[in-house]
């Protein structure tokens, strides 16, 4: 399998969006990683940390994007015209990590990176180490 051959070569894999149905193939795709102890990060975000990968950008607040397209609308009802109107949105900077899969790769996060992350998990679906104890 091409993850197998990865793992022989690779550093931190970072795992990229893509239209396969992904969420069923995680197991597969995390098991040979975390056997290597690879670290992972993942493009899609909450829902693969919660699946095992351990970093991931995380959406814990979707009030700063409703806000941004509020004022838009808003801005163009009051007059402006929508060529005028700031396209790009750009996400506060957040967090997701899966501690467990951290513990697993034995990799101890630094404090400076647990302060910037926003939703923690300590869950591993695909634990190859069934005997690791759990993360407290």
């Amino acid at each position: 399998m091409a993850v197998a051959l990865l793992c022989e070569q690779a550093v931190p894999l970072f795992i990229t969006y893509n239209s396969v149905k992904q969420s069923e193939a995680m197991g597969d795709i995390l098991r040979p990683l975390l056997e290597a102890r690879l670290p992972t990060f993942s493009q899609n975000g909450v829902n693969e940390v919660k699946s095992g990968v351990l970093l991931g950008m995380s959406q814990s607040d979707f009030r700063v994007e409703g806000k941004f397209a509020a004022e838009a609308i808003a801005n163009i009802i009051k007059g402006a015209t929508p060529r005028s109107q700031q396209k790009a949105y750009e996400e506060p900077l957040s967090l997701a990590v899966n501690l467990r899969t951290a513990l697993l790769i034995g990799w101890n996060p630094p404090l400076a990176v647990l302060s910037a992350v926003d939703e923690f998990f300590q869950h591993h679906p695909h634990d190859v180490r069934k005997s690791t104890p759990p993360v407290k």
